[in-house]
């Protein structure tokens, strides 16, 4: 008896399955479909691409500030040693005409320098080149370090000189723009007529979203509203302009 009661359990068991398989899969047992609806009381249904059913799907963690990469082209006029601090190159990465024919309000939170590289012009002496000197803290512990290219006279290098800041150097940091103004970043001598590309990687303001924690500069010219890229040193010594194209005052 004990025997035909398991074997009798057992062909039931095939029966249902049988039973459910031909119907494809569309008839379920009646305690399956309660444990079902159970489990998804209480949770979300939402179903998204690449998700099981019934887990909820959120939008991931998002970086507010918006950042760029980009490359800002420029020319030397006038030959000559120039001192490239934070506040100048905020200039050069551009701003807004705020007070016409006064101030250009810079619209950069913060920077780093990524490279710079150089097409020397024909010098007129062999004394001439490309020199670039990398600032460090005062109270750094690595030395100071540079790199300086001599054209020979009359002769013109066709591939680009190459300068990239050293580990330490305070170009090689993040700059915020609540830096001192005089925060100096390299120094950079070069021939008239020379091309210089700098690579920068900078920030928009979100976290600081106002104009006092941002650079302005004061220029002679420019028109309430508009939009001014400035000369790599300043707009008072204006001796490395972006290229032609590029809106620019003084």
């Amino acid at each position: 008896m004990k025997a035909e009661s398991k074997e009798e359990k057992k062909e039931t068991k095939i029966e249902d399955v049988v039973s459910v398989v031909s119907e494809g899969g569309i008839e379920l047992g009646r305690g399956v479909a309660k444990y079902r609806v159970e489990r998804a009381k209480g949770r979300s249904a939402v179903r998204g691409k690449g998700q099981r059913s019934g887990r909820g799907s959120l939008p991931p963690a998002l970086e507010l500030t918006p950042r760029y990469t980009h490359t800002f082209r420029f020319t030397c006029t006038s030959t000559g040693s120039f001192t490239i601090q934070a506040i100048q190159l905020c200039g050069a990465l551009g701003g807004i005409c705020t007070t016409a024919n006064s101030l250009v309000q810079t619209w950069t939170s913060s920077f780093r320098i990524l490279g710079l590289k150089a097409w020397p012009a024909p010098s007129s002496s062999s004394t001439s080149g490309i020199y670039v000197d990398w600032y460090f803290s005062d109270t750094d512990l690595f030395p100071d370090t540079s790199k300086s290219t001599t054209v020979p006279e009359g002769v013109s290098v066709t591939d680009a000189v190459s300068f990239r800041p050293p580990s330490k150097s305070t170009a090689g940091f993040w700059v915020n723009s609540t830096a001192t103004s005089s925060f100096t970043l390299f120094n950079i001598s070069v021939v008239a007529g020379s091309v210089l590309d700098l690579t920068v990687q900078a920030t928009l303001p979100v976290v600081n979203s106002t104009t006092s924690s941002l650079y302005g500069l004061s220029v002679t010219t420019g028109t309430l509203g508009n939009v001014y890229y400035l000369s790599l040193d300043g707009p008072s010594s204006n001796k490395l302009p972006p290229v032609s194209g590029v809106p620019t005052t003084h």
